[in-house]
């Protein structure tokens, strides 16, 4: 009998020797890739060995070879977390009780953060037959569940089924988000219209919002959402395209690697399963958009889960650095789905021998940033950026790991014209006069329009109930100083700029000053702010002087309390008030003849008493003079004609673009429209 037992124990260890050496030999080039973690990965293809499973064994072999160059840190959430998270949505539509937990919970949530089990320097070596097993059954049961059950099977590879989307930290195990997400959805899915089922989970994760931090918190990866306002875009916009992959809803993160004329960069979700390709959402609170509503970017790229053969990565020289933001083999150029582009050839010199990859390159304050990429040609002479975005001042440059070094001249691109390039006209000078250092940004303009039908009031009621209307505010469209000279009938109190009521909106004032002609023995003062060369006499205190009357602040928020008031009255530029109303109360009626204001504005014009440099470009930025401004604006003469500046403030602040000059006007590159000029100039 025990002759018996051991003979069918030896038996079935032959087989099983047999089996495990039948899967090697199948399966030899997937395991020669992890040999340290071969018995894991074995455990995943013989999961999946038969015939009905054979999909599945499509999509483990997907995810393995494609693992080997993600990484990233596998941690252990603290089970506090799931409960948590559990009482949160157990009351979330109870806004006081769900305010108080939240208030409880946050503090014991994050102090403790050091939850890393594990920092993966390639996943193939560190990745479990569980965390795969359970990811796959997981992703197959809410694909042939969803709308996109009939897409092909590479792009559910690509955009439902990845355990990661980057580099975010991960659980070994199913996160209980991704079972909560089901239960709420899975019968709620619409199988032919995605914007609903979006909309069904966008709208879920809305409510888990809480007020902003000062600092950014520590990514938790899917978890980010919780406290989905204190985490950076690529952070909120990871741990939503997960949440929105655990719906089943094929989604993936789209970014622009550098906006065109301001130094960051922006990551949001787009969804390649949509039928037109244009439906694209900038993070989950916010409403859909059309992707060309984007603006100012020169190129987009796509994650992907499966390596890309034509991405820098793959394609770098021997011991050649990356810039960070194209270190990845997962990355795809999908520019034509959002503007409309042009290809560029460009000649070379002097390239280092072990660099493959040149790049793209824009100015943006005093450096070139990297937009797009290219290998070069066998002849190492010459590379072809594809599908640049039309109308573009750029450079080509090779990255020496430090920074980009460049390789040719700078040009002006567009398409159907011939490449102008950059350069000054010999023996030609001209005066310029700088308004400005970088462009004025739209989301400033709109306050200085928030301010349009406001009226500057005065009364000697607190209240304001007996009043006189000293002027309504009919032109405010730009970023200035506003200069109002009034006429009161008589001494008042209290003086006041008030947003028309029927907008419902706020004013935005970086600052507010009120001036007499009373002179009483009081210092003048004037504000050193940007303004009209054709008043400089008022500068050289030749027509009508005013003086500063300092009262006590005076303002209304729409919630409780004055808010950021003292903010309109701090001689800062770079701080705001937003309020209904703003202004100043004074200790006995007095007659106010000129209230001066700035809107909310970056403070990017002209500093009285700020030093500056002047640079122009000339295969190479060259000095051109240095100041320090008297006045609101900065005269240099005798300047090389036919190029672009560049001007620096050394006293502060970081923004800063180059521009041209036409007629006398600045019109900033990458910016404005400025082919024509320079083609001309």
């Amino acid at each position: 009998m025990l002759y018996r037992i051991l003979s069918l124990i030896i038996v079935l260890g032959l087989l099983q020797f047999s089996c495990v050496n039948r899967y090697k030999k199948k399966y030899k080039d997937i395991i020669e890739l992890a040999p340290q973690n071969s018995e894991e990965i074995l455990k995943i293809l013989k999961h999946y060995s038969s015939e009905e499973d054979s999909l599945k064994l499509k999509a483990a072999i997907f995810l393995i070879k494609n693992s080997i160059y993600h990484s990233g840190s596998f941690i252990e959430y603290p089970t506090f977390i799931d409960k948590h998270y559990l009482k949160e949505d157990s009351v979330i539509n109870q806004k006081s009780h769900y305010d108080r937990i939240k208030k409880e919970a946050y503090f014991q949530k994050y102090k403790n953060a050091t939850l890393i089990k594990l920092n993966s320097k390639s996943d193939i070596n560190d990745i479990t037959s569980k965390l795969i097993i359970n990811r796959i059954d997981y992703a197959f049961q809410v694909w042939d569940h969803s709308e996109f059950n009939s897409t092909s099977f590479q792009n559910f590879c690509e955009y439902i089924l990845p355990y990661r989307v980057l580099n975010e930290p991960i659980t070994l195990r199913l996160p209980f988000i991704a079972t909560r997400i089901k239960e709420l959805f899975y019968d709620t899915i619409d199988h032919n219209n995605i914007i609903k089922n979006i909309s069904l989970v966008q709208n879920y994760l809305k409510l888990f919002k809480v007020h902003r931090q000062k600092n950014f918190l520590p990514d938790w990866g899917v978890w980010n959402f919780v406290n989905y306002q204190n985490y950076k875009c690529i952070e909120k916009a990871t741990s939503n395209c997960q949440i929105l992959r655990y719906a089943g809803i094929a989604c993936a993160i789209d970014f622009v690697p550098q906006w065109m004329d301001r130094a960051s960069r922006h990551y949001w979700l787009s969804f390649p399963e949509y039928k037109d390709s244009t439906l694209c959402i900038d993070g989950i609170e916010t409403k859909f958009s059309p992707r060309f509503i984007y603006d100012k970017i020169p190129k987009v790229f796509r994650y992907t889960f499966s390596a890309n053969s034509d991405s820098p990565y793959m394609n770098k020289g021997p011991n050649e650095q990356l810039p960070a933001i194209f270190n990845s083999p997962y990355i795809i150029d999908v520019s034509n789905q959002y503007i409309q582009t042009q290809d560029i050839d460009v000649d070379i010199y002097e390239f280092p021998e072990n660099n493959n990859i040149a790049y793209f390159c824009i100015p943006i304050n005093q450096d070139f940033y990297p937009v797009a990429y290219s290998v070069l040609s066998k002849e190492r002479n010459r590379v072809s950026f594809k599908a640049i975005r039309d109308d573009i001042v750029g450079i080509p440059c090779y990255f020496d790991g430090y920074k980009m070094i460049p390789v040719n001249n700078m040009y002006q691109y567009k398409k159907g014209k011939k490449p102008h390039e950059i350069k000054i006209h010999p023996n030609q000078y001209h005066d310029i006069t700088v308004y400005n250092k970088f462009p004025i940004k739209k989301r400033m303009k709109e306050f200085a329009y928030n301010l349009l039908g406001s009226k500057i009031e005065a009364s000697n009621d607190s209240l304001f109930n007996k009043k006189e209307v000293l002027y309504n505010l009919k032109d405010t469209t730009q970023i200035k100083v506003y200069t109002i000279n009034v006429n009161p009938t008589k001494p008042y109190k209290y003086y006041r700029i008030i947003t028309d009521t029927t907008s419902k909106s706020k004013i935005y004032l970086s600052e507010i000053e009120f001036y007499s002609t009373d002179q009483d023995s009081r210092k003048e003062h004037f504000l050193n702010y940007s303004t009209n060369p054709k008043e400089i006499n008022r500068y050289n205190f030749t027509d009508q002087k005013y003086y500063k009357e300092v009262g006590e602040a005076i303002g209304l928020s729409k919630t409780k309390g004055f808010g950021n008031l003292s903010n309109a009255f701090d001689l800062d530029l770079e701080t705001y008030a937003d309020l209904i109303y703003i202004g100043n109360k004074f200790e006995k009626p007095i007659i106010i003849n000129q209230i001066r204001f700035m809107p909310r504005n970056a403070n990017n014009s002209i500093n009285i008493g700020d030093k500056y440099q002047l640079y122009y470009w000339d295969f190479g930025w060259k000095h051109a003079g240095k100041q320090e401004a008297k006045y609101p604006f900065i005269r240099f003469k005798n300047i090389p004609k036919g190029t672009i500046y560049w001007l620096r403030n050394l006293s502060k602040g970081k923004e800063e673009l180059p521009f041209i000059i036409n007629d006398g006007k600045q019109y900033f590159i990458n910016h404005d429209n400025t082919y024509n000029f320079l083609s001309h100039n």
